[in-house]
């Protein structure tokens, strides 16, 4: 791949400086690095507890970060986890029409920026494609090697386009259409797997300090396809109660069964087959019975059409 081709690639780090270190060491096992623009983005200290951490982590970075170029962002002060992502992906978008994206929690195959760069390069002018996602649920898929689309997308090791990017829905303008429809909403949940429009309520109550829903949200109301291996390039090492987040560990591969993985064939541009979706949906449902799904949908099937309102607006 023609060194111009290469997305540059952000990485945003904290107060983690051994997860820290061990992306970076990964990253550097992949060849593409040495042709690739490296942008560190440091999150400032939240109080005076942190800043040993925090400058600890940008030691390793000064001291490890290595690629054909690298940019190191130290910012005085706590932007917040969203806030920081936003700001870094939107300067560097500002500037390229491409970009990769890694947290300090996110370890790496060697192949992962030979994936993200081949997908970015070749779906580029794909209008129905604005994600590409280096990460897979564990044992969603069995076989290895191969890439599918879904409508879905993935904060842990990921890109997109500038053209793209422009969906993202900072103001929750979809979200009274996504109401609209509970079938839609079921959609939107994968199938009633995973609660994710419960998490922009999270975000509106300022109860979460999330980007990526709203990334989600945008990216769905566009019907649109993100690319993902069969088997994941990406596993987090982040479930030790040092990050600001925390999620289902068991979502995850362990470090060894990544380093690895290569994919080396790519499908087609159409849309989503539902046996991947249907796939997709029992490995986020950990298992939840189908009728549990549907009797839920059910309930607000009831919820929406059977609940009466007096002149004050109040529920009857």
């Amino acid at each position: 791949m023609k060194v111009s081709t290469l997305a540059p690639i952000v990485l945003f780090v904290f107060r983690r400086p051994q997860h820290t270190a061990r992306v970076l060491e990964a990253l550097a096992r992949n060849a593409e690095l040495a042709q690739s623009e490296l942008i560190i983005y440091c999150e400032g200290a939240r109080n005076d507890s942190e800043r040993e951490a925090v400058a600890a982590t940008r030691r390793v970075v000064r001291e490890n970060a290595r690629a054909g170029s690298v940019r190191i962002i130290e910012r005085e002060r706590n932007l917040g986890c969203a806030a920081s992502i936003l700001a870094g992906i939107n300067e560097v978008l500002g500037v390229h029409e491409r970009i990769i994206v890694l947290e300090d929690d996110l370890v790496v195959s060697r192949y992962f920026l030979e994936y993200m760069n081949t997908a970015l390069e070749r779906y580029a002018t794909a209008e129905s494609v604005l994600h590409v996602s280096g990460f897979m649920f564990k044992d969603a898929f069995t076989s290895p090697g191969a890439a599918l689309f879904l409508p879905l997308t993935s904060s842990w090791g990921w890109g997109t386009w500038r053209r793209a990017w422009g969906h993202f829905d900072t103001e929750l303008r979809a979200l009274p259409w996504l109401d609209q429809s509970l079938f839609r909403r079921f959609r939107f949940d994968l199938l009633g797997a995973f609660p994710y429009r419960e998490m922009l309520d999270q975000y509106r109550r300022q109860e979460i300090d999330a980007w990526d829903i709203r990334w989600y949200l945008g990216f769905f109301r566009q019907s649109a396809l993100a690319i993902f291996p069969s088997k994941s390039l990406v596993a987090n090492i982040g479930f030790d109660d040092s990050g600001t987040h925390s999620t289902d560990q068991s979502l995850t591969e362990p470090v060894a069964s990544v380093l690895d993985i290569r994919v080396t064939r790519w499908p087609r541009l159409r849309r989503s087959r539902w046996r991947d979706i249907l796939r997709i949906s029992k490995t986020l449902g950990g298992g939840r019975p189908w009728r549990h799904r549907v009797r839920a949908l059910g309930s607000g099937l009831v919820g929406k059409y059977f609940t009466r309102t007096d002149k004050s607006g109040s529920k009857l």
